[in-house]
């Protein structure tokens, strides 16, 4: 099987998949960044009414329309990105045999 053929396979969707403590880690280390991304645009939305800055060169003053655009933008990704889209849940026994 070629490499591409091997990469096709993996890149299918599924409905679970069973791993050790090192993919478990690994998961809810991707979850914790993913969260920590949504809190931090979340945050800035419910500042709407304060001015924003990017460093020295970009800043939106409060209540422009450059400010409304970027506030309308990241409400936009955030709709897109929506929850994170792995659930960890414990096995049962009878998942383990």
């Amino acid at each position: 099987m070629s490499i591409s053929d091997q990469f096709n396979e993996l890149a299918q969707p599924a409905d679970s998949a069973h791993g050790g403590e090192d993919m478990y880690r690994l998961v809810l280390r991707a979850q914790e960044h993913y969260q920590a991304a949504r809190d931090q645009m979340e945050g800035i939305i419910a500042l709407e009414d304060k001015g924003i800055k990017l460093g020295d060169a970009v800043q939106f003053e409060a209540g422009t329309d450059l400010h409304k655009g970027f506030l309308t933008g990241l409400q936009i990704a955030l709709h897109l990105m929506g929850d994170f889209p792995l659930k960890v849940e414990e096995s049962s026994d009878s998942e383990d045999q």
